[in-house]
């Protein structure tokens, strides 16, 4: 594995850790919200670079960055925290709406 390789594969350990620690363990709502867009917005970053780091080719590329950026888009808009419990919430579907938390059923009202 060379160096470049190796320090990817180390960065995304780091990445994933630190990403289940805030929004699976930590239970600090406002914490959350205000970590969750950097995070997101760092892991398409770092996808997209990474897959430029392989060689992949340009209509390769001209495909992968518009949907990291979709899927950047709708983990932005399909996740809420609860208040409450600190939950972190997902939508099921990109167009429904989260109404109330599934863990403790309190309401979302910033959903």
């Amino acid at each position: 594995m060379d160096t470049t390789r190796a320090i990817f594969f180390v960065g995304w350990v780091l990445l994933a850790a630190a990403g289940f620690y805030l929004f699976s363990v930590n239970r600090d709502a406002a914490l959350k919200r205000r970590f969750f867009p950097w995070f997101t917005l760092l892991v398409g970053i770092l996808f997209v670079l990474y897959v430029i780091r392989l060689g992949f080719s340009l209509p390769t590329l001209l495909f992968i960055i518009p949907a990291a950026a979709l899927i950047t888009f709708f983990n932005l808009r399909g996740t809420k925290f609860c208040d409450v419990c600190g939950s972190t919430v997902r939508r099921n579907t990109p167009f429904s709406k989260i109404e109330v938390c599934p863990k403790c059923g309190a309401r979302m009202d910033s959903a």
